[in-house]
């Protein structure tokens, strides 16, 4: 395995507790578009500025415009680009080693024969992000990351993809800059209407229409430095890629950072049936009986309701929902379980509590990771609509125990699937909005493991911190879940077309 380019362990000596670090490092690793935007960043000995405690050059830039940019996030971008640039160097292999490397088509038999690589030769350390992390105040951060103590990935992962965004878009003086934070509008209930036009295609634009915005990349250029290079504005990434947002009363801002545009999901949430729709869609969308009826909707007789607009960088989904879904559609597709799962969900209330990775959480909060409850706490569900087409869509499970019985994962397991065409599941985008899954986060206890479809073998890895081992196809992945009673806590499915 280690004479792959793409596949490195990473350490986790005794005491550090990198386990949740590592399988974020590596999920995110294998995302090829984040990756290659990322390693397109400058290293932080060309940051002027990035050894301050308070804003830096480049924020002075963005307060400019109202925001500041601190030493803190800026360390998080850089660190996380230099465990990157690490992973993707060459191994050094002793001279005795160097021509025993399978090579070519043998690579993947080799691979399958081995099984497993732990060589020190091929292995990173994440202690340069674990120490920037920790430098992260409360306040700024949801969370306190400690070093040497254990923490939850997918909290640490949302505290990384919001330093990540704050880096580059600056810090907003106001709350009503922060696109995490829901905002009232009121649109026309065709906005949650099914689209079946096809998508379109992710083509960079000619540089004449390139729209950027003030970036860190921006910033950088500004002081003869390369950048990250600009969003796709009319496919993957784009704030024009969904049709929904196009004269139906929605504005939509452009991504103003890296993981907005690839992760950020923008979305739009109302009452069902102030939206028009049943919360129970079955093989498709219904009429609500009284559209606007319902708490939030519009009361002045007026053909808008009224909707929640925010941005988030998970959509989060609870294991017993996705269950239940499953036992009632398991001979459907994947994008049925997964719809039915969210309407279920958000008919039962926003109050729900369970384990977000191992650790406890509430759907009632508004945190950037979370969902919002429905417009007005209808009890009839809410519709959710895209209106962007991210470039990666990540599903984060939430699971009613962090030590679930078998059988609670082995269906939970079993209602996944590889791959998901996501108008299907949420309003507002074309058709063809297709994806794959490209890697599985999962947990036993309290230690933390990744499945990776490699892009060189074509087959599944498990990471193990240092180990890595070859897994096979999708089904082998499902049953390695079950036999280790591996609970999945985070999907990363990746666009066809990203």
């Amino acid at each position: 395995l280690g004479s792959q380019r793409l596949v490195r362990g990473l350490y986790n000596e005794d005491g550090q507790y990198n386990c949740f670090l590592n399988v974020i490092i590596q999920a995110l690793w294998h995302i090829r578009i984040f990756r290659q935007r990322l390693l397109k960043l400058p290293t932080a000995a060309t940051v002027p500025g990035s050894r301050t405690n308070g804003p830096t050059r480049q924020g002075a830039t963005a307060a400019a415009k109202g925001q500041a940019v601190t030493a803190a996030d800026l360390k998080i971008l850089q660190a996380l680009r230099s465990v990157f640039e690490d992973l993707a160097k060459a191994p050094e292999l002793p001279a005795d080693q160097q021509q025993q490397q399978p090579a070519g088509a043998a690579d993947q038999a080799a691979a399958k024969q081995h099984g497993s690589s732990s060589s020190g030769q091929w292995l990173v350390s994440p202690v340069v992000l674990r120490e920037a992390l920790s430098g992260l105040e409360l306040g700024a951060a949801a969370i306190s990351i400690e070093l040497s103590e254990m923490h939850d990935a997918s909290e640490v992962l949302n505290e990384v993809f919001t330093a990540l965004h704050r880096a580059e878009a600056g810090r907003a003086t106001g709350i009503a800059d922060d696109p995490h934070l829901p905002t009232k509008v009121k649109v026309q209930p065709d906005v949650f209407a099914v689209r079946k036009q096809p998508a379109p295609a992710a083509a960079v634009p000619q540089p004449a229409q390139q729209q950027q915005p003030v970036t860190l990349a921006h910033m950088l250029q500004m002081n003869g430095v390369a950048g990250n290079g600009p969003p796709l504005m009319n496919g993957i990434g784009g704030h024009k890629s969904s049709s929904a947002s196009q004269g139906l009363g929605v504005s939509v801002k452009p991504p103003t950072s890296l993981v907005h545009m690839l992760f950020g999901l923008d979305v739009l949430q109302a009452a069902a049936a102030d939206a028009g729709v049943s919360s129970r869609s079955g093989g498709g969308v219904k009429k609500a009986a009284s559209a606007g009826a319902g708490a939030g909707g519009a009361k002045d007789g007026s053909s808008q309701v009224e909707a929640l607009q925010f941005m988030k960088f998970f959509h989060l989904m609870p294991a017993q929902a996705l269950r239940a879904a499953y036992d009632r559609y398991s001979n459907t597709s994947f994008e049925v379980v997964l719809r039915e799962a969210e309407a279920a969900d958000h008919s039962s209330g926003s109050s729900t509590t369970g384990t977000w990775g191992s650790v406890s959480y509430s759907k009632a909060g508004a945190a950037s990771g979370s969902d919002v409850s429905a417009a007005g706490g209808a009890p009839g569900g809410t519709c959710t609509v895209l209106l962007r087409r991210p470039a990666v869509f990540t599903l984060a499970v939430v699971w009613e125990s962090p030590k679930a019985p078998l059988d609670s994962i082995k269906g939970t397991v079993n209602a996944v699937g590889p791959s998901v065409e996501l108008s299907q599941v949420f309003g507002g985008l074309p058709a063809g909005a297709n994806y794959n899954l490209r890697s599985v986060i999962c947990y036993f206890g309290h230690h933390y493991q990744a499945f990776v479809l490699s892009e060189e073998l074509h087959q599944w890895l498990l990471f193990d911190d240092h180990v890595i081992k070859v897994v096979g196809d999708w089904q082998q992945v499902k049953q390695t879940m079950i036999n280790n009673r591996l609970q999945p806590s985070l999907l990363f499915y990746e666009a066809q077309d990203a």
